[in-house]
């Protein structure tokens, strides 16, 4: 239940916004020190303040993992991870890091076991 309910606040321009973080698919890094929130509620990413690395810490140990330098991605959104792509239910595919795709695929296959 506990799981469910946890939330992570965002800062947008004007205002601060609490999220499920059940409802994020992913978080895309930007050039300017911001990141794109993919969430299952709305259908265009929303820009929030902050850096990529600072969510990944505050979220690693909340299912979230970062597939190369500019995503990290909530893994109960992950279809597959094959070929060095990352298939994910919203439709998008994301190419993992080469450097790093056997720990990312061993993370992703231990957080799946835990989760059937």
């Amino acid at each position: 239940l506990f799981e469910d309910k946890e939330t992570i606040i965002i800062q947008q321009k004007d205002r601060f916004e609490e999220v499920l973080l059940n409802d994020i698919i992913l978080i895309a890094g930007t050039d300017k020190r911001a990141v794109l929130l993919y969430t299952r509620m709305q259908r265009e990413p929303v820009e929030c303040s902050g850096k990529l690395s600072d969510f990944e810490e505050r979220l690693k140990d909340s299912g979230f993992l970062r597939l190369q330098k500019s995503y990290l991605v909530n893994m109960r959104y992950i279809e597959k991870i094959s070929n060095y792509k990352a298939k994910i239910k919203n439709g998008m595919e994301i190419k993992v890091s080469t450097k790093n795709y056997a720990k990312i695929g061993q993370t992703y296959t231990m957080w799946r076991g835990q989760k059937l």
